[in-house]
């Protein structure tokens, strides 16, 4: 990085990728460099106080620089991967950290915590977020979690072999000897200590009732009609989608259908449009099926209908770094649960991985003429989708 986009930087201001230090000061330079080196990356300024003003560090350059590699290098659980830069300015030198994010097997820890970033500073990760870290670094794979409660007489197979077949794996294909080899051929079951047990995936893609199990009861699909604009008592219709990640999404559709259709009169003619955009509902519960966070094993995903809008909230943060504006760019597509998407993708709840965005977006279009809105709470962990039910000209 040059001094000239380090001078950007330092005009722009502090933010989620920038933090201003005014001395050298490895015990406050370290929480910004892990929190950047879990999170999105970014770029620590040595000399340069709060508000911008460059204070400038006196030190001999030569000495910072060397205290910084060996830092750099040993003041963390793993090595950061970072590159130095200073620039001497008619008062003194300052110094700066670009940190990339880390690739290592486990998040990175400086005196033992794993630090986040969150807008402007960096904080502990919260359970929920040191979770999305072991998942993101490959520590933790949740949906290869083995469930040690149940086993193979769990898993529906005559649901697995016309999966099997769906993907082109009939008799003329070579698959394994028995129908365990193909469960691990297919990341359904993993073994542990010599015995074959069914991972989270393998439950919820081809399970007999997954939500039986301990820590699954609320991985499903929880939906509310509410007779009122606001979250409260007075509940219309609820009723919850379980069963495999695919009944869940026809459950919830199916539930959408019962809210019938409404007369709706344009300039020109009338014309019927149903009172829930099952379209974009649908695209919607997939991808909320698909990427949450299975670590969060409390929280179902809630479809929520108000007089004037739907809500879709799922658990978790969005995945591996994505933004909220590379959703709604479509065609990048990253996913904490790999064996669950490829399996969304495969077994048709989902057209083309990256574009479920943009098939909202025009599913949208068709209904009323609006445009849906997603947000993102990085502290709390949910993403939401909204859909509004009003036509674009009264919404």
């Amino acid at each position: 990085m040059e001094w000239s986009e380090v001078q950007s930087r330092i005009k722009a201001g502090e933010g989620r990728t920038v933090e201003f230090k005014a001395g050298f000061d490895t015990g406050k330079i370290g929480p910004a460099v892990c929190g950047f080196a879990n999170t999105d990356g970014g770029i620590v300024v040595l000399g340069v106080g709060d508000s911008g003003d460059l204070v400038r560090i006196a030190r001999d350059p030569d000495a910072v620089h060397e205290r910084l590699t060996a830092f750099l290098s040993d003041g963390f659980n793993f090595p950061v991967t970072a590159r130095c830069g200073r620039h001497r300015t008619p008062k003194g030198w300052v110094h700066w950290i670009h940190v990339l994010r880390q690739r290592n097997p486990e998040p990175m820890l400086y005196r033992d915590v794993a630090w986040v970033r969150r807008e402007r500073g960096s904080v502990r990760a919260s359970p929920s977020e040191l979770q999305e870290l072991n998942n993101f670094f490959g520590f933790v794979m949740t949906e290869d979690q083995v469930v040690r409660s149940a086993g193979i007489e769990d898993l529906d197979e005559e649901f697995f072999r016309r999966y099997l077949r769906k993907q082109g794996f009939g008799a003329r294909r070579v698959r394994g000897p028995d129908i365990v080899s193909d469960y691990r051929n297919f990341r359904v079951v993993r073994d542990v200590e010599g015995r074959p047990y069914p991972t989270l995936f393998g439950l919820l893609a081809f399970g007999r009732e997954p939500q039986r199990f301990p820590n699954m009861p609320a991985l499903l699909v929880r939906n509310t009609a509410y007779e009122t604009d606001r979250r409260g008592p007075r509940v219309a219709l609820a009723t919850d989608a379980t069963g495999r990640l695919d009944e869940q999404v026809n459950q919830s559709v199916n539930w959408a259908r019962t809210f019938g259709r409404r007369e709706f009169h344009g300039e020109v003619r009338r014309r019927d449009l149903q009172v829930i955009p099952v379209e974009a509902l649908r695209e919607a519960v997939v991808n909320a099926v698909v990427h949450r966070s299975y670590a969060i094993t409390g929280s179902p995903i809630l479809v929520d209908v108000f007089p004037s809008r739907v809500e879709i909230t799922s658990p978790g943060t969005l995945p591996n770094g994505m933004t909220l504006d590379m959703v709604r760019r479509g065609g990048i597509t990253r996913t904490r649960n790999e064996a669950i998407a490829h399996y969304g993708s495969s077994a048709g709840l989902m057209e083309h991985r990256g574009m479920g965005w943009l098939a909202i977006e025009d599913a949208m279009h068709d209904f009323n003429g609006t445009e849906p809105q997603i947000e993102e709470d990085r502290e709390t962990a949910w993403v939401r989708v909204t859909l509004d039910l009003r036509p674009a000209n009264t919404a």
